[in-house]
């Protein structure tokens, strides 16, 4: 068994190559901690097609609510870890050809959002901008009351195959 990873998007199921998250720490001379923890963003290569949609959300001025990444793993008998990422914004979008491997044409994403939200965690990652809360998603708007979110919602799911 392998891994397989779909990026389910407005709908529909688009393959996942690789992809890759992280924090970073600044620390000192020392090694001691300068700062909290920063999302150092999510990086996916997924297989280009006719898709229109990355352009139009790398366009918005809005967040996308919430993306989630689905991870399963063939050792753990089907066990997985789901992912969740909040008020996510399209950082970078390109398309890469290369004639010389069995993927031609690839798009690259880079995606940063306010909030993280870890499988087996007591603490999210969250930012001052985050607006989408975990659980219920509603949004907080700037008077502080909470409002239903109409946004889009973006899920990661990988498959074995």
């Amino acid at each position: 068994m392998k891994y397989r990873t779909m990026l389910l998007f407005n709908n529909r199921e688009i393959e996942v190559l690789t992809y890759n998250f992280g924090f970073n720490r600044n620390i000192n001379a020392s090694d001691q901690p300068t700062s909290s923890a920063n999302f150092a963003g999510l990086e996916l290569e997924i297989e280009s097609g006719s898709n229109t949609d990355f352009e139009e959300w790398a366009c918005k001025e809005n967040a996308i609510d919430q993306l989630e990444l689905k991870i399963y793993y063939p050792y753990l008998k089907g066990g997985s870890k789901t992912m969740t990422f909040f008020d996510c914004y399209l950082k970078k979008y390109e398309t890469v050809f290369s004639n010389t491997n069995d993927q031609p044409i690839k798009d690259r994403l880079i995606i940063i959002c306010a909030g993280v939200k870890m499988p087996n965690a007591s603490l999210e990652y969250s930012t001052y901008w985050r607006k989408t809360l975990s659980g219920a998603q509603k949004e907080v708007t700037n008077n502080g009351s909470a409002v239903s979110s109409n946004g889009t919602n973006f899920s990661v799911t990988p498959k074995l195959s």
